[in-house]
């Protein structure tokens, strides 16, 4: 079989060409494509996270239970994504492969980002399982005045959202 640079496959009529070539030809430009996207969404994305996460941390106020979960989610994410464009990067370039063995590029890429999404994942739940007990405990510890009637006191507590619970000082910060 003839191989066709991709130049000469622009001036040939797709009648002229064979199935494989097209194939060959829509595999290297969505190759291309991908390619492209992958290196300007982290390009885009990275410096925004590492911004939200150095606005975070020099905050003034920073009361807030949740932002140890968010830093960590912020900068697991920056592993995450900063792999995804370093594996990317290596791929096309054999700088990285002759220092480092393939195989053990291969290894540390799949153990940082899978143990980078795992920590993000489980960050976010462990993060709204925090926020749901304050909440539940906060809402269990609410009692009515004793002067209103039992029928007000339950529309009382059918209105409360929570937002509206304030936790006691023992507890931690308001919502």
């Amino acid at each position: 079989m003839s191989s066709i640079s991709m130049p000469l496959l622009t001036f040939i009529q797709p009648s002229m060409l064979t199935e494989e070539q097209i194939y060959l030809e829509e595999w290297t430009n969505s190759s291309r494509l991908l390619f492209y996207s992958v290196l300007s969404i982290a390009f885009f994305t990275l410096p925004v996270l590492l911004t939200s996460f150095c606005w975070i941390r020099c905050k003034k106020r920073q009361n807030v239970h949740f932002l140890p979960y968010l830093c960590a989610i912020l900068g697991a994410n920056m592993v995450l994504l900063g792999t995804l464009m370093t594996s990317v990067i290596t791929e096309n370039t054999d700088y990285v492969y002759d220092i480092i063995p393939g195989y053990l590029v291969c290894k540390l890429t799949a153990f940082l980002v899978n143990s980078s999404s795992c920590f993000i994942h489980w960050a976010w739940v462990a993060m709204y399982a925090e926020w749901s007990t304050v909440v539940r405990t906060a809402s269990s510890l609410y009692v009515s005045p004793p002067s209103e009637s039992c029928s007000s006191a339950s529309a009382t507590y059918s209105s409360l959202s929570a937002f509206e619970i304030t936790v006691p000082a023992g507890l931690g910060a308001s919502y």
